[in-house]
């Protein structure tokens, strides 16, 4: 059985390999559940740039995951 602890656990370790601007995007939008908005006041950016590095990250990830499946 996987629990909600172990995806996230999980989810840590594949966003502990992107580079640190796309870490940071996905941890605080897509572990902590910030809004962009919210995201952005934290980084010091505008929230589209955080939606747009949010979404490279996910393609990265993505990309990443189906090369692992083979």
């Amino acid at each position: 059985v996987v629990t909600r602890a172990d995806t996230h656990r999980w989810l840590r370790e594949l966003v502990a390999h992107l580079p640190p601007k796309f870490a940071e995007a996905v941890r605080l939008v897509g572990l902590e559940g910030l809004s962009f908005v919210e995201a952005g006041e934290r980084l010091g950016i505008d929230a589209d740039a955080v939606r747009k590095r949010y979404e490279r990250a996910r393609v990265g990830l993505r990309t990443r995951l189906e090369n692992r499946r083979g």
